[in-house]
């Protein structure tokens, strides 16, 4: 495509299957008008598709992205009043589509999953429920009180114990599959007629995208919330094609396209910030790591900014190495703000701009910097390490894996559109041309190349949805990397005695009155050989290089511990202090906020540890404990705290002690929102969909300063300190014995140019200081990775659960360092 033609995007194919009722049109016309999609309408008996064979019908249906099977007479079991509707739900996964059955549609899928269908004591035809129950999961998702109008004499059975007993034996249980249809989860009960007694609304399918409802979602006396639910159905079956449908797409391969874009030196600077959800798990679905965001550094012209909390001076390091220096810069976040309000675009962007990172800083703010927030002095012990460092990223590549997406920008100027086309086209050439699977004995044409949108921001789109996963063994490669230094390392974990009595010194602490909640941290060392740079260019992949210790190690704990928000950081000594690289495989979001400054926070305390023995309801059981309550409510109370005094009364808390699943552990999570005065309820990255979201820079103007104000406001992070905030940092000051904490428990991330931002906290992570040696038993001097891990202390813990929780969280990242991926262990000292 020409530069300066902007494409205009394909409305979404539907093909709705009418069996004869007389309220088609209305539903046909809600689609197109709430989904902007092209919808052919035709019947369940059409002859062109039932007359002639499955194969017509199969070859029809390949021309659309999803069906919706409508609403009729009749009786789902009776193959004449279902018709096409039925040959749905056996489709191979090769013809499988996205359907969303209404009524009498919703009725077949259910009992072509096991239901039952029966008549209702009291049939509902033109009434509405005022007893409509939904748990905001899927097609309800952030759908309020439903009305919803309904039509129908029967209903669908699932077996499901409120149906057959009136009662479950837990609230969740509501919510759960039957035994019956093990298949179908339960998204909506009615509760209207107490004769009709528990009847399902709405139902999902687990493994297949077959959603249904029972009600009448285009009725007029059908509430706009109700209505809803089809917008939200196509959402997640948008989802569902990006990452299903498109070629049969795997999951993108991350660690081959961010390593090989980016890392192509042991000893260059790179930020690297990760969504490392496992394949089957749709990022939608957890509602955070939907982006990977790769920071290209430029040779010679990348700007680092660094700053000490101890001497309040700010560096400036130019590309060329030289240094501009800020003597007493007391706010560094108000620094911050301004240099962020200077940055901003004069022209709004054209074209698409759905990224959520155009450029702006990358990088990490350390606990102390936290510390200094709140008038806490910094340690006697503070060593001369930056507390903040920042790079100016003005190339930059973002990866959408919801979408499937890939967004490559500069904003440096018109000029360097050279290099967002070349790198396109590498991209390309690398991950699409090579990668082509199919059976020796047929032969495709040549591939298209991605189509290239031009934009005022210097931005090109490629539809990564038909990349191939590179076939590449690099997840095993990373583990042998590092095997022969480990077996040399040498791993210093915290004592238990030392630390379960430093237990029972913040147990003191909360009894004495000074505390509510202290959260204790200790650092664990691992030793390893010093690294050998020079033989890295004799490898034909540098990214499998002997010296690209570091980046080995974000692999393997990428690989053993996915988290949301990975990171890899690698940047070079500055006059503060020496290089540092940053291994993150964070489950925590601290604080995310968009371009209208809409923020988030998403506080995590509580954790259960994965095991054979280990089931959900286990670990719900455990999470719902009274300590573990505790802990998460006095962290969710002090966050609400911190946002009402940036964004007075317009705070909420959306979601309160719910039970996330990561790879190795359950953990306990809350999320807290807060907006501006005059703007819409809080959004995140993972919901950015429609252009509203990217508001006008003279709209950002008054808005987008809330973001920095709210995460100064907010550190360090509450869910590393405990509450009150200022007088348990001073007490953990005073218990951990003045040992910084450095990087760890501080925060991670980014700050835009066009006014949004997004941290993580540090947690589950290593670092590594590149100057920091220390020399064990004559051997030569080694290099130090620190691993923080620590736990709340309240005054229902116990010492030796406190430590025991302690090693779970140290596990998650220890295991990166072990010398075999089959055996987790590693050389203790």
């Amino acid at each position: 495509m020409a530069p300066g033609i902007t494409a205009v995007p394909t409305p979404a194919r539907i093909l709705f299957l009418d069996a004869y009722d007389s309220f088609t049109n209305n539903i046909v016309n809600h689609a197109r008008e709430s989904l902007g999609a092209d919808v052919t309408v035709i019947h369940i008996d059409d002859e062109r598709y039932t007359g002639t064979g499955h194969g017509d019908f199969l070859e029809f249906l390949s021309t659309f992205d999803a069906v919706i099977a409508g609403p009729g007479p009749g009786d789902p079991s009776i193959e004449h009043d279902v018709g096409l509707i039925g040959k749905l739900w056996s489709l191979d996964e090769k013809d499988m589509l996205p359907v969303l059955g209404v009524c009498l549609g919703y009725q077949s899928l259910a009992l072509a999953f096991g239901a039952t269908i029966e008549r209702l004591p009291e049939p509902r035809h033109g009434v509405m429920t005022t007893e409509f129950l939904h748990d905001e999961r899927s097609i309800f998702k952030g759908i309020g009180e439903v009305q919803a109008t309904q039509y129908h004499s029967l209903r669908v059975n699932i077996g499901h114990s409120i149906q057959t007993q009136s009662s479950v034996a837990y609230p969740k249980q509501l919510w759960e599959p039957a035994e019956q249809c093990p298949d179908l989860e339960p998204l909506a009960w009615d509760w209207d007629v107490p004769p009709n007694k528990a009847v399902l609304m709405a139902t999902r399918h687990l493994h297949k995208p077959f959603w249904g409802v029972q009600y009448h979602p285009e009725s007029i006396c059908t509430n706009e919330e109700g209505a809803r639910a089809v917008g939200n159905w196509w959402r997640e079956a948008q989802c569902w094609i990006a990452n299903n449908k498109i070629l049969r797409l795997k999951q993108l391969i991350r660690n081959s396209m961010c390593g090989l874009v980016c890392i192509h030196d042991p000893k260059s600077q790179a930020v690297v910030l990760e969504s490392g959800l496992k394949p089957g798990l749709q990022t939608s679905e957890v509602g955070t790591g939907r982006y990977s965001i790769v920071g290209v550094f430029v040779p010679d012209e990348t700007i680092r900014l660094s700053y000490s909390v101890y001497s309040k001076t700010l560096y400036w390091k130019t590309g060329q190495g030289k240094t501009y220096y800020h003597h007493r810069v007391e706010d560094i976040w108000e620094y911050l703000r301004e240099l962020m309000d200077d940055l901003r675009p004069i022209k709004e962007p054209a074209g698409p701009r759905f990224a959520p990172f155009w450029g702006g800083l990358m990088g990490y703010a350390s606990y102390e910097a936290g510390l200094d927030t709140i008038g806490v002095k910094p340690s006697p012990r503070q060593n001369t390490n930056p507390d903040l460092q920042f790079a100016f990223i003005t190339r930059s590549i973002v990866i959408d894996h919801a979408i499937k997406k890939v967004y490559v920008q500069s904003i440096r100027s018109a000029d360097d559109m050279r290099w967002v086309v070349d790198t396109q086209e590498t991209l390309f050439n690398m991950f699409v041309a090579p990668n082509r699977i199919r059976p020796l004995s047929e032969s495709y044409p040549p591939l298209p190349k991605p189509q290239l949108y031009a934009l005022g921001l210097h931005s090109i789109v490629s539809d990564i949805r038909k990349l191939y996963p590179p076939d590449v063994q690099a997840k095993h490669l990373h583990h042998l990397l590092l095997r022969e230094k480990i077996k040399d390392g040498l791993c210093s974990p915290p004592p238990r005695k030392g630390y379960e009595s430093m237990v029972e010194s913040c147990q003191e602490k909360i009894a004495a009155g000074n505390s509510y909640e202290l959260c204790l941290t200790q650092q664990t060392t691992f030793l390893l050989p010093p690294t050998d740079l020079k033989d890295w260019k004799s490898h034909g992949n540098p990214m499998m290089a002997p010296g690209n210790v570091p980046w080995t190690l974000f692999r393997n704990i990428m690989d053993r511990n996915p988290a949301p928000f990975g990171a890899y950081i690698r940047f070079n000594n500055c006059d503060m202090g020496s290089g540092v690289s940053i291994v993150s495989s964070s489950p925590e979001r601290f604080m995310s906020w968009d371009r209208k400054g809409r923020t988030q926070c998403r506080p995590i305390k509580g954790t259960v540890r994965k095991g054979p023995n280990v089931t959900r309801a286990h670990a719900d059981e455990i999470l719902q404990s009274s300590k573990e309550r505790a802990e998460n409510l006095m962290i969710v109370d002090l966050t609400r705290h911190q946002m009402h005094g940036v964004f007075g009364a317009n705070v909420t808390v959306p979601h309160l002690m719910e039970v996330e699943e990561y790879e190795t552990v359950y953990q306990l999570v809350s999320v807290v929102e807060g907006v501006p005065p005059g703007v819409d309820h809080a959004r995140t990255p993972e919901d950015w969909e429609e252009p509203p979201d990217y508001v006008s820079v003279k709209t950002r103007a008054n808005t987008g300063a809330y973001g920095i104000r709210a995460l100064a406001a907010s550190l360090p992070p509450g869910s590393m300190t405990g509450a009150p905030k200022k007088r348990s940092c001073e007490l953990l000051k005073e218990i951990e014995e003045d040992e910084p904490r450095g990087v760890y428990a501080g925060v991670l991330g980014y700050l835009d140019v066009g006014g949004g931002g997004d941290f993580s906290v540090v947690i589950r992570t290593a670092v590594c200081w590149e100057e920091e040696r220390v020399e064990r038993e004559g051997k030569e001097a080694r290099e130090v990775w620190r691993i923080g891990a620590g736990g709340a202390v309240t005054s229902q813990s116990t010492p030796s659960g406190e430590y025991d929780e302690m090693f779970v969280k140290l596990g998650a990242t220890l295991g990166a360092f072990a010398a075999d991926p089959g055996h987790p262990a590693y050389p203790m000292e």
